[in-house]
């Protein structure tokens, strides 16, 4: 089955790089515990900052990734996001986050 691969290209300062690995190192705690803090951390919205941060860093155009997911769904063929950089695979990219629109269910 082919797979598309889509080239995330990371472009981060060194004080950005560190700030992003100083916020996501806590997150595997908060996760696996999220009612340990005084609200859960799906409803901080930090997995939302975070996610957003990293997408900003990534060169990615929102609408050229919706159509790819698009085409993918349609031939029912996998998309996968592909890190270049190794210093960077640390970081969650599974947060990846863009506030693009979406039309309400229904």
């Amino acid at each position: 089955m082919a797979v598309t691969d889509i080239a995330i290209n990371p472009q981060l300062s060194p004080d950005l790089a560190e700030q992003l690995k100083r916020q996501a190192a806590p997150l595997d705690r908060q996760l696996d515990n999220p009612y340990d803090g005084p609200q859960p951390i799906a409803v901080t919205g930090v997995l939302e900052q975070l996610g957003r941060q990293l997408w900003n860093t990534t060169g990615l155009d929102a609408n050229t990734l919706l159509e790819a997911l698009s085409h993918a769904r349609d031939t029912e063929t996998p998309v996968r996001l592909v890190v270049t950089h190794a210093e960077y695979h640390p970081l969650p990219w599974e947060l990846l986050y863009h506030d693009h629109f979406q039309p309400a269910a229904g």
